[in-house]
């Protein structure tokens, strides 16, 4: 829960965010402005033109001046038609710029979120971050709309209508100032319940939304342990909290409505009799006085009115402020000016170096301690080892997932220290061939290009030849343009991995990671894979994680990892010589040998 703040304070951070959502009108500013500007005065428009002409038609009526009654009825009627078509123009104006604006919002937070730092991934839930770009982003757009113009309408309003007000009688004028003062006073009340009830609200919300995510994501898992029931009990407890929240809110938003509307007519009862009273001692005519009861009627409901559109900006500003937040997460580091890694002039004998490597995850015990160990172009390194002995960790730290956690000690590619390229160049140099490879919805032929968005048609298919899918895809109906569904739930395991080559064999990348590709098979599946990774292995410099000891006998050289480091290097025979723990894990992995 938020800690609790002042009135000042929030009206000081409700700043804070307009402003920096005026950001993204840049490049058609002028045209946003001029939309605040005339969507404004449009309530000032229609009040000044109402006012005038009922005191104009009345006066000329009763005094006889026949003339200026017929003048002030065309006067109207061409007033009317002119708000009209500046009401469509300015509505026009208006929601066009926000959508404008928000579609840059939308460009830059997606950005932001395909460079969020791998810690902040960890500590984020991804159910927070998709209500904050759906549930919160639909709502904050209201915040630069007409939810931001009307308590600029309504200042405005009020301002005008007081100054009408003040032309005809100047002792009305100071009454009216005198009750203004004590309605927004009134409704400031009212402000830091409401922006206290929205945060939590929008905070419940995602937690729900979380929830619910969870639910999609576990679904075969929640019927394997006949957890229905329970999970259902426990999104519903959520779903109870935002309900018993928002009734809070509605409440105390519609107590202030009520009492504003109660506000509305005491106070426009009470300058009638006023008005009345000026009549009955001559100080103002009786068009006057209609024209000022509409002023007085206009004021007061100025008034009361801004508080009601506050208290929903308020809301509109809470999600802004959730939408905002994203933009101010760590990304990953970058390095300005970084040099190529096939323009690095440094001559080495090995293309990986890790020296003295101690690392650690966030808020967690050290996964790597002192770890060294050498790669030379070409070579085959296996990692094996229990879980936890920090393999897969080796990979997210060449790869820069990782970084803030390493405290002691260098990793080198081609002899420069990795820190020192730039990203999206150093990742050039690898590909990743995981256990359960993500495939994006679309097409068969759309996931093999995201290894090469550059490919040809023919190079696309040798590689899913080469990769043993080009037999299966070219049976489908639809051959390379058959859909793969979410993640590519159309698919069988062995199927969606083979994908995954072709798109390693199309990047080309000259270093291979692989981490337990095959043990989410079954042994026949893995069998029909291994000439496909052998294909991928071809030419390369390769590491892999394996717990088959079997896909690993090949290997230049086997790395038997424990605690964070290496206790064992050799080769197959040579750790079977040894007698150590690899040859411990064998023999119990393949007693039959």
């Amino acid at each position: 829960m938020n800690e609790k703040k002042s009135t000042l304070q929030i009206l000081k951070q409700n700043y804070k965010t307009i402003f920096r959502l005026l950001r993204y009108s840049k490049g058609f500013r002028k045209s946003y402005a001029f939309a605040l500007v005339i969507n404004s005065l449009t309530m000032v428009r229609f009040s000044f033109v109402i006012g005038f002409s009922l005191q104009w038609v009345t006066d000329s009526v009763l005094e006889g001046r026949w003339n200026d009654f017929r003048t002030a009825i065309a006067f109207a009627a061409i007033a009317f038609t002119l708000n009209a078509i500046l009401y469509y123009c300015e509505g026009y104006f208006m929601v066009s710029r926000v959508e404008m604006m928000m579609a840059q919002l939308k460009k830059e937070l997606y950005s932001k979120i395909i460079h969020l730092s791998s810690d902040c991934l960890d500590d984020t839930h991804s159910g927070d971050i998709q209500s904050r770009i759906s549930t919160n982003l639909s709502i904050a757009s209201e915040a630069i709309s007409f939810t931001l113009v009307d308590p600029l309408n309504f200042i405005a309003l009020g301002i005008a209508n007081l100054i009408f007000i003040a032309l005809n009688s100047w002792k009305m004028a100071l009454i009216c100032l005198v009750l203004v003062i004590l309605t927004l006073l009134f409704n400031s009340l009212f402000l830091k319940k409401i922006q206290t009830l929205s945060e939590k609200i929008q905070e419940t919300i995602a937690a729900a939304v979380e929830r619910y995510s969870d639910i999609i994501h576990a679904i075969p898992l929640i019927r394997v342990f006949s957890m229905q029931q329970w999970i259902f009990t426990r999104y519903d407890r959520e779903n109870k909290k935002i309900l018993i929240d928002q009734k809070r809110l509605v409440k105390t938003t519609s107590l202030q409505q009520s009492l504003n509307g109660l506000i509305n007519n005491i106070c426009s009862f009470l300058m009638l009799g006023v008005g009345a009273i000026f009549f009955a001692c001559g100080d103002i005519t009786a068009g006057a006085l209609l024209a000022i009861f509409r002023y007085v009627n206009t004021l007061v409901f100025s008034f009361t009115g801004f508080g009601n559109v506050v208290s929903m900006l308020t809301q509109s500003l809470v999600s802004a402020k959730r939408v905002l937040e994203i933009l101010d997460y760590p990304e990953e580091p970058q390095v300005p000016k970084s040099p190529s890694v096939q323009d690095n002039p440094q001559k080495s004998d090995f293309i990986i170096s890790f020296e003295n490597v101690s690392f650690a995850y966030a808020a967690g015990a050290e996964v790597l301690h002192k770890l060294n160990f050498n790669v030379r172009q070409g070579e085959t390194i296996a990692l094996i080892g229990p879980s936890g002995a920090g393999k897969s960790t080796i990979f997210n730290l060449l790869m820069r997932f990782y970084s803030a956690g390493v405290n002691q000690g260098t990793i080198q590619l081609i002899g420069r220290q990795i820190a020192d390229y730039d990203l999206e160049n150093l990742r050039n140099q690898f590909a990743y061939l995981m256990q359960e490879n993500y495939l994006f919805e679309g097409t068969i032929r759309e996931n093999i290009l995201y290894g090469n968005p550059n490919a040809t048609a023919f190079e696309m298919e040798q590689a899913a030849k080469a990769a043993n899918a080009h037999g299966f895809i070219i049976q489908l109906k639809d051959g390379y343009d058959t859909q793969v569904g979410e993640n590519g739930a159309f698919l069988s395991g062995g199927e969606k991995q083979r994908i995954a080559i072709a798109r390693a064999l199309l990047k080309d990348a000259p270093i291979l990671l692989m981490d337990e590709p095959t043990s989410a098979l079954d042994a026949q599946t893995e069998t029909e894979l291994h000439e496909a990774l052998q294909t991928l292995m071809k030419g390369r410099t390769v590491i892999v994680v394996a717990h088959r000891l079997t896909t690993i006998q090949n290997a230049d050289r086997i790395f038997v990892m424990e605690n964070g480091k290496i206790s064992e290097s050799g080769s197959h025979t040579q750790l079977l010589e040894k007698n150590g723990r690899y040859a411990h894990y064998y023999h119990l992995l393949c007693p039959t040998t």
